[in-house]
């Protein structure tokens, strides 16, 4: 990866003042190499769709062949586009990001955060592209604007279950795009038609017969 690493804000600057001034803060060690490997590990089993991968395989080969993916105005900035590496550290890394938000699966929107700092170093620019000053940010922004975005949904295991909406009962107002139930004629509430069990009436005692003794509880 390739993080750019700009000049700090007016804010970042006078904390930098505030803390290295006077007496700069001793380092304090924050993780323990087995909690990195277990992090690491946990990495690896985050879930990542086959059309995730597919679209990470899209935008490395869209940058090797532009005119071949409806990017012939950038074909003459690539002299070299990205190897194969690229699509593993594509992978990789938006594993490592969708693990760091909270999740056991990987989404569309993770990958695309990271592809900037995965590509831009691996682009070798063309002698045309370094003298009119294009940078590879440039490459890789129309690159991604230009290499449909899969829809992937997450695992079954892990999308919660949808509540059944109020709509659902009959003769309540539906919700854009779903039909209301019919209500029932005579009925001001919707659950009112149901049939309820009846209670049978008590049966006569016979003349000379002695009544039922309780039950025992």
């Amino acid at each position: 990866m390739k993080i750019v690493v700009g000049y700090p804000t007016d804010i970042e600057e006078r904390e930098i003042v505030y803390r290295m001034g006077v007496r700069p803060p001793q380092p304090k060690q924050i993780i323990d190499p087995e909690s990195l490997l277990r992090l690491q590990a946990a990495a690896d089993e985050v879930f990542v769709h086959n059309a995730l991968v597919d679209y990470a395989v899209r935008l490395v080969l869209a940058t090797r062949a532009p005119a071949e993916h409806g990017l012939s105005e950038i074909a003459n900035l690539i002299s070299y586009g990205a190897s194969p590496r690229a699509s593993l550290g594509l992978v990789a890394a938006t594993r490592a990001l969708a693990l760091m938000r909270g999740r056991d699966y990987a989404l569309p929107q993770d990958l695309q955060d990271v592809a900037p700092d995965i590509l831009r170093h691996r682009l070798v620019m063309s002698y045309d592209a370094l003298a009119d000053g294009v940078p590879a940010e440039y490459v890789v922004e129309r690159v991604m604007a230009s290499v449909p975005l899969p829809t992937v949904a997450p695992r079954q295991s892990a999308a919660p279950r949808r509540p059944v909406p109020v709509s659902a009962l009959p003769g309540q107002p539906a919700l854009p795009g779903q039909p209301a139930l019919p209500q029932r004629p005579g009925h001001s509430r919707p659950w009112a038609g149901r049939r309820r069990c009846r209670q049978r009436p008590a049966r006569a005692r016979m003349p000379g017969r002695p009544p039922a003794s309780p039950p025992l509880r």
